[in-house]
């Protein structure tokens, strides 16, 4: 099954339904229609089946800056975890280079809104 990404604005927040796998090619794509969100951010994520790392690691970047997953299958949501758990021990371990995508991209972020 192929990528799919599909907007369902509501009033109050920008819904992204994704569905298939997501993998680095995707991307792109998927950060356009998050950083063009004007409103509060709510990934769906019942229709997808996996991630590769790249994925995982941007899903979990777009989590830490508080957008919402909804519907994730119990296998996703375990991708998720295990992302979340290596990015808090990257930042654990020194907070340098560390690798890990999502943690590179966080301290830039962190470091430019000052």
């Amino acid at each position: 099954m192929q990528f799919r990404a599909e907007l369902c604005d509501r009033e109050s927040v920008r819904v992204i339904r994704l569905a298939g796998r997501l993998g680095r090619e995707q991307l792109p794509e998927l950060i356009a229609l998050c950083d063009q969100a004007p409103k509060a951010l709510r990934l769906d994520l019942g229709d997808l089946i996996s991630a590769d790392t790249a994925g995982l690691q941007s899903l979990g970047m777009l989590r830490r800056r508080g957008a919402e997953f909804v519907g994730a299958s119990p296998y996703v949501t375990m991708q998720l975890e295990f992302e979340q758990a290596n990015h808090d021990r990257a930042l654990q371990a020194g907070g340098g280079r560390t690798g890990n995508l999502a943690a590179q991209t966080d301290k830039k972020t962190d470091t430019e809104d000052r």
